[in-house]
């Protein structure tokens, strides 16, 4: 089990026992945790072994877990891109995010809103490096004036993100980020989930405020429970 959940999270991509919630149980409760195969084949199942570290909790009676918080991380390196106008039909998706891979451009988060009238279009939102902005304007400029698209840009949005374990099984996490964020007048504009991590696009300037309420919210304490996002890997 990571800092960061990583054993919840790879159940998620089709690694098979422990099930998300005792691995998580185990973190919140600092057991050491190791996975092993049940025989020594490929795709042999895998079994979870627990190593408790204080004897004395070995026939404890446990309550069921919760959610484990484990930090607060944030970005403001990034830029958004919309598309407004996008037709609603098989493949236009695929195209637009072809273009920009094709370009070398890196897409953190991705948001689709679906036409509720029919004949509607639909708006696209990417978030991508803003060193990569114009890059992406320019490679996506042949397929607007093809689809009739119509671009927008904001150059100065923030993220943060509140990064732990059992969040899948534990609405009220999602709920206290929204609330924590509502309480500061900080708007939401994006978000994005996993099992691991809740992120909100936000204004980039309201960053500092957000991360210091999260934190705060979250009864986070320690020099890593505060820390850079990297999505694409080069943020300091």
């Amino acid at each position: 089990m990571g800092p960061d959940g990583e054993m919840p999270d790879a159940q998620t991509i089709g690694a098979a026992d422990p099930p998300p919630r005792s691995a998580v149980s185990a973190a919140s409760r600092s057991l050491q945790t190791a996975a092993r195969t049940s025989g020594g084949s490929a795709g042999d199942v895998f079994e979870a072994e627990f190593t408790i570290r204080e004897p004395s909790l070995r026939y404890r009676s446990w309550p069921m877990e919760q959610p484990l918080i484990t930090a607060v991380t944030h970005s403001t390196e990034e830029a958004r891109l919309t598309l407004k106008d996008v037709p609603h039909t098989p493949g236009i998706a695929g195209r637009i995010a072809t273009v920009l891979a094709d370009s070398a451009v890196n897409i953190d988060m991705i948001i689709q809103n679906e036409p509720i009238t029919a004949g509607e279009r639909a708006d696209i939102s990417v978030t991508i490096p803003r060193s990569q902005l114009d890059v992406a304007r320019e490679a996506l400029a042949p397929l607007e004036r093809e689809l009739g698209l119509h671009a927008s840009s904001d150059e100065v949005m923030g993220k943060v993100s509140v990064i732990g374990a059992g969040m899948k099984s534990h609405p009220s996490v999602a709920a206290k980020v929204f609330t924590v964020l509502g309480d500061e007048g900080v708007n939401i504009e994006m978000i994005a989930t996993s099992p691991i991590k809740i992120s909100c696009v936000i204004a980039g300037d309201r960053v500092p405020g957000a991360v210091r309420a999260l934190h705060s919210a979250f009864e986070l304490a320690g020099p890593d429970t505060i820390r850079p996002e990297r999505p694409f890997g080069e943020f300091a």
